[in-house]
Order: structure tokens, then sequence, then C-alpha cells
């Protein structure tokens, strides 16, 4: 695809590896540039090269042989090109390759056809075919095809980053690079079809993630070797040795990421600013090149790769034989210090080794043409390049001319890929050619892959020198215009200053001294400036910026013998850095920082030996400074920039390096007012690197500051930001650059109606349904309207009707509005004011008319919101169910009760009738008084009991409960039938049953009862619980005076099982007479009460009240009291019964009444008459009540 972004992609990379991202997937590319290097790949390979262990993937494009699109031309990124479907060779459109520069891109190819990819549920026409069985809410797929390198691209981002989780974990390196995550892919591609990587199409070949993290030859694992992070100097190597079988076949991928080259350069100029090179060493001294390759495997006898920054060496299995000692050399041939990964995948066992060497210049004096007799210092530096510790050796420096030794020692200890060195002062005291020879390890106490003993002796080092005669010397003046008269003073005084800031030139005085006889003739040479590298200072690179030397007089110059007139020329030596130009119409450009050398050199113009040279350097301090820039901050009448609430404005802040040496800067910004937001480069960041921007390179930073919307009427146009955003160095601590500025508020005029009816809202007038009415109703419409902007709002409220025949009213606060046609409101920012209308649908109204109330909101012709509501003249009936979530129950022998929430969604009152389903055995469920009634919009609950059978296992659905729910008005019925799932929990319960029926009465005191309680575990866990027993009155008080004892306690009850303690009591002396509770309780290790039994009891009266009933028990004088009362009924109605009855009816008349007679107690029957027929007094009599009644007989 084509991606649309802000900012460099430096910054969107810094921004993906602040996030903690070390993978990068970028599906996109530019539509243009097909194959070239552009500033976008060279912002992609300056981040790499910086940080290092974020790896870019970006797609090849879908233009076929048009070419690779950019960014993922891009040195150091990985460029992924698309496959076919099960065949895997390279897809017809996919961007191919080679680059313009002649680089290998795509890197890889990997599957892009037909992929199930996402989609978007507003999605209105899909790129794709529907893929995937889920869907979105609205019924759209939530998947399609999609097919290109877009989708191939994803495809190798998340293979990369299982790669570098595989390295994480497997391998033990925490923080892997990007250079190894992407050579571990590179060395385990698959080469499709006809062998020939690599290529255009392919690249390196497929991904393959098994052939990557396990290579294998047939049924042998390989052994994979990663060396993660070595660096290199331009003429360094490192040597890797291996115990190998080539015949299981050999992969060696080298990696690094590049310093990034120049986009301005022609296409196909090279790119490549580090150029390392592999190479793999068999045993007989046969030598394979890094991309040296015939027919997708590598050969011998071409050329070192000098154009990518990706180098493999294949050799397939069974090709070579030969088993032994093979090395594999990393080489740098060129450019500046440079780390890398590498990656060797063979049937092998590494075996590190030290391997001392010599360097180009492991001699090095400080003067190339020294004087007899004078003075000179000489360096001596060597490299452990092998992958092992050098251990201590001698080193021996012999002048083979003289035949002395110039120095010896032992040396520490050298670790892999460093380099050691040490510095003497000598004297030489003949003139010629003086042979120096420098011996590592003279005693070969070091093993070494390379020495005297093994392999090729690179431990020896020469070197010629040229010693002078007296005759010419080049003399520096010094600072205060004398001449030195030591070497080490006239060596001081050959070091200067630039002063960087002020001049781009630099005067250095010097004399030529004739300190021979004679008359004579002096050339004087002055060499190229030259910058020192500051970490080897031995190594002379090409100056950054391009200078000139030259000295005032030409010569050659004539001088006389010394001590007489003429016998010295003064000459100034002119050094000029052409790049730099202070006081122009632009910003100062300072000479470029760092150490500069030229050389001096003095000779007879007949005797060319007969010389000196003197080496003059110039120090070029560093310039940390910058010019900040900053645009767009005002309006065109000169106000600060402002934006509306919830909205943002921009300005620009551009930095310029106005240093005089590469620097990287940061932007940080605040804003004072909480809830407003500073982001910088379209990000949310408010803190930025800038990308290291080189000298008078400049780079704007866009600074958006978002103002918070509008909450209770703030901000103001009143209010305004403050801004601060500070520019810092990197490379000068003390540097900050501040700017200020103001960001105002615009005003915003901001108002919302919003419609409800009984505090339900309408929504939307698109979207809002009819609403459904009874005629003679009254509809109350409230209109809730808000000022949700800064600034106060004058609106105006109509109301149309479509049949103006229906009646309306509008009130505020409970006061009836006069102008209920238009009415004006004020309100503040923040302010909300309801407007009720009272809408009275007509007694008349049949069923299916309609009115539709257009309600207009207005504060100015343009500004205005429309709601409109539609009533419906309808009865309906409706009703939602909402059922418990996650319903459980415990086995307790109780109900457990469940909330059934029902709402009236209809028009009308409902009658509503509840009923479940069957249940299982052992179960039961029922309804504890559900709702029988419900209005309008009402919500009620129903209380469903659930009780699980004893000993039912814990389950998440245990029970299936079904619920129906039939509601009528009128003629109108409708019925729901719901279902859902009850769990059962864990519990351990029991059931404890004494045998007892009704109490324990008289129970004589001091003497102990023994009652059998049995006990059933009905839970579902095994029983482990401890017996308690206390006694307790009415009110549940635990009373005193009564021994009681409890039997043993249950260990691990199984579940259904039976078992029974005995429960002892004795009522004492001063026990209460009165009934009594005697509480039995089981009670698990956690005081938690898990069965529990009562036995109701009473002692006997503590005295004897004499008579009859005093001889006799409480219980026994109750009966002979109920037998005597019983008897006595029976006689009275005997008698009654053989009694004639009287007529008294007369008797019972007042004087001059009129009545009739009562015959056969018809008046008393119809005076005892209550007006009531076939009703009941109560219903069952409880065991209380049976209780109470009981007790009070006695």
């Amino acid at each position: 695809g084509v991606f649309g972004r802000q900012g460099s992609l430096y910054e969107m990379l810094s921004d993906a590896s602040q996030a903690t991202a070390r993978v990068s997937v970028n599906a996109w590319g530019l539509n243009g540039g097909h194959g070239d290097y552009t500033s976008d790949s060279r912002s992609v390979d300056q981040y790499v090269s910086t940080f290092g262990d974020l790896l870019p993937v970006f797609s090849a494009g879908d233009d076929g042989t048009t070419g690779v699109t950019p960014p993922a031309t891009a040195k150091n990124a990985l460029a992924i090109g698309a496959s076919n479907g099960s065949d895997l060779t390279p897809w017809a459109d996919s961007g191919q390759g080679p680059l313009a520069d002649g680089r290998i891109k795509p890197d890889l190819i990997a599957p892009g056809m037909g992929l199930c990819s996402g989609r978007a549920e507003e999605a209105k026409f899909p790129a794709g075919a529907t893929c995937g069985s889920a869907t979105h809410a609205n019924g759209n797929s939530m998947y399609m095809t999609l097919s290109g390198t877009s989708q191939a691209t994803a495809v190798a981002g998340g293979t990369a980053s299982l790669v570098r989780e595989y390295v994480r974990e497997q391998a033990g390196l925490t923080s892997p690079s990007a250079a190894l995550v992407k050579a571990m892919m590179i060395n385990g591609a698959l080469d499709v079809g006809t062998p020939d990587i690599p290529n255009g199409a392919e690249g390196w070949g497929h991904v393959d993630l098994d052939r990557t993290v396990r290579p294998m030859d047939g049924s042998t694992m390989l052994t994979t070797f990663l060396d993660d992070g070595p660096s290199l100097r331009a003429g360094y190597g490192l040597l890797y040795a291996f115990d190998m079988d080539p015949s299981a076949g050999i992969d060696i991928t080298l990696a690094w990421s590049d310093t990034p080259g120049s986009a301005a350069s022609g296409t196909t100029s090279t790119r490549l600013i580090n150029d390392l090179d592999v190479v793999l060493v068999a045993p007989d001294g046969t030598r394979w090149l890094g991309n040296d390759f015939a027919n997708g495997v590598s050969t011998t006898g071409g050329a070192a790769d000098d154009v990518n920054n990706v180098e493999r060496i294949r050799v397939p299995a069974g090709v070579l034989t030969g088993a032994g000692e093979w090395t594999v050399e990393v080489h740098h041939r060129g450019g500046q210090s440079q780390d890398f990964a590498l990656v060797v995948v063979a049937d092998a066992t590494a075996t590190p080794i030290a391997d001392l060497v010599g360097l180009e210049r492991s001699i090095l004096l400080s003067t190339d043409q020294p004087l007899k007799d004078d003075i000179v210092s000489i360096s001596m530096s060597w490299l452990n390049q092998g992958t092992a510790q050098a251990q201590s050796q001698r080193v021996v420096l012999t002048d083979l001319t003289e035949g002395t030794v110039l120095y010896q020692g032992v040396r520490n200890p050298l670790s892999s890929g460093s380099i050691d060195s040490h510095i003497i002062l000598h004297t030489f005291s003949t003139t010629g050619t003086h042979t120096l020879e420098l011996k590592l390890d003279v005693d070969n106490d070091v093993t070494e892959l390379n020495d005297a003993l093994t392999g090729t002796d690179n431990n020896v080092f020469t070197t010629d020198v040229e010693v002078s005669a007296l005759g010419v010397r080049v003399i520096a003046y010094a600072g205060d215009g004398s001449l030195p008269s030591t070497s080490q003073e006239r060596d001081d005084a050959a070091v200067h200053d630039l002063d960087v800031r002020n001049l781009t030139s630099i005067d250095i005085p010097l004399r030529i001294q004739h300190e021979g006889t004679g008359n004579r003739t002096v050339n004087v040479a002055v060499t190229q400036v030259q910058a020192i590298d500051a970490a080897f200072p031995g190594v002379l690179l090409s100056p950054k910026d391009a200078w000139s030397k030259g000295l005032n007089e030409s010569g050659p110059y004539a001088v006389k013998e010394l001590g007489s007139t003429g016998d010295h020329r003064d000459l100034t030596l002119t050094l000029t850095d052409l790049d730099a130009l202070i006081g122009g119409t632009g910003p100062d450009r300072y000479a470029a920082s760092g150490t500069f050398v030229v050389d001096v050199k003095a000779s007879y113009t007949d005797q060319p030996f007969v010389s000196h040279t003197q080496r003059f350097t110039l120090n070029v301090g560093r310039v940390d400074d910058v010019l900040v820039g900053v645009s767009g901050t005002l309006l065109p009448n000169g106000n600060p920039i402002a934006a509306e609430p919830g909205s943002s404005v921009s300005f620009s802040i551009a930095v310029m390096n106005t240093g005089n040496a590469p620097a990287r800067f940061n932007l940080a910004c605040s804003v004072d007012l909480d809830g407003w937001q500073v982001g910088l480069d379209g990000t949310a960041a408010s803190t930025l690197d800038f990308e290291p921007l080189d000298i008078l390179q400049d780079l704007p930073m866009p600074v958006t500051v978002s103002v918070p919307p509008i909450v209770d009427g703030a901000p103001t146009p009143e209010v305004e930001a403050e801004v601060v955003c500070t520019v810092t160095s990197a490379t000068d601590q003390g540097f900050a650059h501040v700017e200020v500025l103001q960001v105002g508020v615009l005003p915003q005029t901001v108002f919302e109606v919003d419609l409800s009816i009984g505090g339900e809202g309408l929504g939307p007038s698109a979207l809002a349904a009819d609403v459904k009415v009874d005629s003679a109703e009254l509809v109350e419409l409230d209109a809730l309207v808000s000022n949700r902007g800064n600034v106060p709002v004058d609106l105006t409220m109509t109301m149309q009707l479509g049949d103006p025949k229906w009646a309306y009213d509008a009130e505020i606060d409970g006061v009836a509005v006069d102008q209920k046609a238009s009415i004006a409101l004020t309100l503040q920012p923040g302010a909300t004011e309801t407007v009720r209308y009272l809408l009275l649908v007509p007694p008349t109204a049949e069923q299916g008319d309609a009115n539709t109330y257009q309600l207009k909101t207005r504060e100015n012709a343009q500004s205005f919101v429309t709601n409109t509501t539609k009533l419906v003249v309808a009865q309906e009936l409706d009703y939602v169910l909402t059922l418990p979530e996650n319903a459980s129950v415990l086995v307790n022998g109780d109900f457990t009760f469940l909330d059934i929430d029902i709402e009236n969604t209809g028009t009308t009152i409902m009658l509503l009738s509840w009923t479940t389903g069957l249940v299982p055995d052992g179960w039961s469920v029922a309804f504890s008084n559900p709702p029988e009634v419900i209005a309008p919009r009402e919500v009620k609950t129903a209380r469903l009991g659930v009780m699980a059978p004893p000993g039912a296992p814990a389950s998440s659905d245990a029970l299936d409960v079904l619920i129906d729910v039939a509601a009528n008005s009128g003629n109108q019925w409708l019925n729901t039938s719901e279902r859902f799932g009850v769990g059962v929990l864990e519990t351990m319960h029991a059931s404890l049953e004494s045998g007892v029926e009704g109490a324990l009465l008289d129970l004589a005191r001091g003497e102990s009862v023994e009652q059998i309680v049995d006990v059933s575990n009905s839970g579902n866990l095994p029983l482990d619980a401890t017996c308690n027993v206390r006694l307790e009155n009415a009110d549940g008080e635990e009373l005193t005076g009564w021994e009681l004892a409890c039997g043993s306690d249950f260990t691990a009850l199984a579940v259904g099982e039976m078992a029974s303690l005995t429960v002892t009591f004795a009522p004492g002396d001063d026990a209460p007479t009165s009934r009594s509770i005697l509480v039995v309780e089981l009670v698990d290790a956690n005081g938690v009460v898990v069965g529990s039994t009562s036995i109701e009891v009473a002692p006997a009266p503590a005295g004897n009240n004499g008579g009859l009933f005093g001889l006799l028990p409480t219980w026994a004088a109750g009966l002979v009291l109920i037998s005597v009362l019983i008897g006595g009924v029976v006689v009275g109605l005997r008698v009654r019964g053989s009694a004639d009855v009287a007529d008294m009816g007369e008797d019972i008349l007042a004087a001059g009444a009129h009545g009739e007679a009562d015959t056969d107690g018809q008046r008393r029957a119809s005076l005892l008459d209550t007006g009531a027929e076939h009703d009941l007094t109560s219903g069952a009599v409880s065991q209380e009540e049976i209780q109470a009644a009981l007790a009070q007989s006695i």
C-alpha cells in the first residue's frame, strides 16, 4: 500500500522504538523512485546504524519488474517480496531487483497470495472475498482475502519477531541486534525453484522459520553459531576456527548495519560506506568469498563484494569432504569502525583460538625521516584477530641494521579483537636505511591459528626507516616567537589550535634551518592535510572538509652554511579550510572539528636523502551551536495562534546545526494548563530526538498543541496557554535554547437538544423509533437543551405539529410557558435547561392514528437543531427478561433465591403469570411471590428459589432451568420461555435428626439424658466438622444452669454416608423451669456452621406444691385435667340433648315490638350469621402454634 505520514522515517522508527518495538513492520512503499536510494532510505539507515536493535521490515512493492519501492531500498532494512501459493515461487507482480546501485533486493520473499486478513465492520466494498466464519454485529464477515507484498511483509515481520524471541530465549542473547535477526532469516531462507540465489525476484530465498531455528541435514541437527556485536576498524579482521565436517553443508551469513550513504549522489553510485568481507578457508587453503555465487551455491575464484552489506557463503550438503580445521574470516576492507553479526550453520565445533598479527603500521615513528642523533618516538601495535584470549607473551623490537634490540618485554593477556601497543624513545646514531623488526610471541607461549609453528607466520612485521644526516631542519616557532632548542620543544611548538569561531585559516611560522657546511639549495614540500583517526592515532584519514596548504614563498631556497648570515629561511605555512565561511550572509560555517596533520619536508636539492620532516598538528575544537527558528506562532492580525476546543493548532520549530561536527538535538515541549496536550511531529510524544544533523543541516519539527474539549463551559476564549519548547544538545550538556509562546482558545458555539420520555432517550431523529401511545394518554416529552460551547448562546425553540388538533402545553421547572409556540432561552457556557412538552393524545384517537412533533431549536438561520418525534396510537404488549448470570446454589437443604428482572417495554399495563419447567428428581424450583401486574416502562423483580438435592456434585452447569412468563392485557397475550443454567457450588453440609417429636419436658434435675442424633452428609464434600451444643431461650439468648456435652467429631465422612453422635444434657438445680431450646451444631474448620438441629427441653419444677397435682408430674397433671374437662363436656351435651327446648321467643321481644316466633332456633341462626359464605378463617396450623397451645394448657 501507499502510506501517508508526517515527519521523517527516522522519527517514525524512533517512535516505534520508544514504544518498545524491536521489529517494525511497514507494509507500504512510495509511488516512485523504484530501485533508488532515496532520502527515506537514508533516514532508515541512519536510525538503524545509530541504535542498532530495531529491524525495519518493508514491502518491496507490487510493481513487478519496475523495481523495488523505497524505503525498502535502504541497506539496513529487510525488504520483502511476495510468493505464490503452495509452490512458493515469486509472485510476478512482486517488486524485483537488483537496485540501481547493484545491491541485492528484495532480501527475501514470503507468502502473500490469498491471505485471510481483517475486514472493518463498516467496509462497504471489501477488496477481497470473504474468509473465516466470524462475523461483525451487522452480519459482515470479519475477514477477507488479500494479496500482495503488504501481506507478505506482515508474515515476514511475524517471523522476524519469532526469530528474535528464539535468539533471546534459546541462544541467551538478551538484546539481539537488527543485523543478527536479518542475518539469521537470510541464512535460513529456502532457494525456491531453480537454484539461482541471489536473484532479483526472490533475493536470498523464501522465508523459512524451521530452517532458520532448526537447521537439519536429513535427520542430523546442525549447529548454529552466532556472534553479535564485535567491532572492526578498517584494515583489521577476526578469525573463527571450527572443527568442521563439510559434507553436511555450510551456510554462513555476515550482516552489518551500515552507515547511511548519500541520497544525492548518482543512482548507480555505490552506497556502501563500510566494506566488510566474509571468507571461508578450507584446511588445504581453498578460499570461498562472500556473495561469489553460481547456480545458487558458492564458488571460488571470484572477487570480493564491495556493494552489499549482507554477504553469504553457501556450500550444499554432499559437495565437500575432508573434515578438519576450517576458518571463517571477517575482514574490514575500508571505512569507519563497524560492528557486525555473523551466523554459521554446519556440522562443526567451534575451536576458539588466538591469533596475534601485526597491523599495517605496527611500527610507527613520530617522523617519517628522522635525523641522526634526534630523539624520536617509536610506537608498536598489534592485534589479536582470533576468537580466544592471547595469554601473556614476549614482544621484541630489533634494529636489524645495527643488530640491536630496541625493546623487549612481556605483555599482558590480550582479548579477542583487541589491540595492544607500546611507545619507546630512540636515537639513531647512523644515517641510512634502518630495518626495524617487531616479533610477537617470540617464545611461542600463545597457541595461535597462525604463527611460526602452524599456519602462516604473521607474528613478524618489518619496516624501513630512512635516517638522514644532520643538514637541514624544519623548526616550528614557539607561541612566543622563540625557536625551541630540544626535540620535545620542537614537537610541542608544531601543535597549533585554530580559533574556529573567528577564523577559517591559520598562519604557522616556521624556519628552514641549514645545519650543514657550504651553501645549499633546499626544496620544501608540504603534504596534503589529513585527519587523525580519533580511535587509532596512527591511522590517517581524508578530512571531511577540503583544505588548502601553502607557503608564503616558493622554493627552492638558497641557504648558507650554519653560523653565517643567510643560514636559514623563515616561512609561513598557511592552512585554510575551503568549506568554512565566517561573516557571510548566512549562518557562519565553521571548520569541521578534528585533529589534522600536515608534514613539511626540507631536503637538499642535489642530495634528497639529506632531509628532515616536521609534522605540524592542527586542533580544530568542537563547536556545539544551533540555530532555532520558530514559525507559524502568530495569526495575520498579530494575535497568538488559537484553536477551537477539541481541536489543535500547529507551528514549527526548525533546528539548524551551526556547529562544526555532526550533532543530535532533542526537542521537549510542555504546556502549563491541565488537559492541554502537546505533540511533536504528528505523534503524541512531547519529546523527540532529531535525527543526527550534519554541519549546517536543518530539520523542521512540527509542534501540535491540542486544546481540550469543552467541559462545563471551559476553556473560554479568555484562556491562553503557555507553551515552552526547549532544544538541548546530546553532545553539549550545557546547551539549552528555550522558546515560549502563547496559544489561545477560539470561541465555539455548540448546543445539543436531547429528547426523552419517562427518562428514556429517544435518540437522533433519523434513528428514533415511533413512540406507541394510548388514546387519552398524556405524554411528557422532555427536551434537554445543553450549551456545550464556551460562550453564551441565545436560542429559540419552536414546536410544529403535523396535526395541530392534538393539544400540547409546555413548562419549565413546573411553570407553564405562555408562548409555547416560540420559547426563548439564554444559556451560559456549560448550562442546561429542560423544557417539558405535555402532549395530549385525543381521547377519540383510534389505533393507527399518528402525529408528528417537530421541535426546532435555533441560534440563527445557519445554526439550528431539529428533533422529530412521532406518536402512534397502538396498544403494544412487550417485555424484556433479564436472567441471572453465573447462577449457582449451595447443597444445604435450603432454597437459594435468584433474581429475574422483567421490564415492561410496551405501552399498556400487563398481567403476569409465572411458571417453571420440570426439573430432575431431587431438585426443587419455585417462584416466591412473583409480580402479577406491571405498568409501562416499569421494572420489577421476581425471586426464583432453587434447591439442589442432597449430595449433588459441584458443577458449573448442573441444572437447566426453564421459566415461562405469560403476559396479557385485554385480549392480547404474549408468552416467553427462557432458559438459563444453574451451577452447584462445593458445599460442606450435614443433616441432623434427633428423632425427638415434640419436647422433652420435666427432666429430672441433676440427671443426665443421652440423646442420639443421626448425622447425614447431605453436601458434596467430605464432612470434617466439630460438634457444638448450647442452650438458648426463645429470643436466642444463651442460657446457663445445664450440663451439656457432645460426642466425637467427624473426619472425612463421605458424601451420602450417615453416622450418629451422642448429646448429653442435664438440668442443674438453678436451671430455669421455662422451656428452652437445645441447639446441636456441626462447625467446620473455619467456624462455619454446616448443620444443626434443636430439641425443646424443660426441667422438672424445682419443688413440690402439695395436693393432688403436687403429687403428680406436670405432664401427668395436665393429662388428668384435660380428661376431667372432656368428661364434663360430654355430660353437658347429653343433658342438653335430653332436655326440652323452651319456647322463649316472646320473652326476648320488647313490649309492643313486632316480630315472628323463633321456630327451632332460626332467629338465633340469623343473629349469629356474619354475612360471609364459604370463607376460611385460616390456613394450616404450624408446628410452632401447636407447641404454644400445648404450653398454655399446662
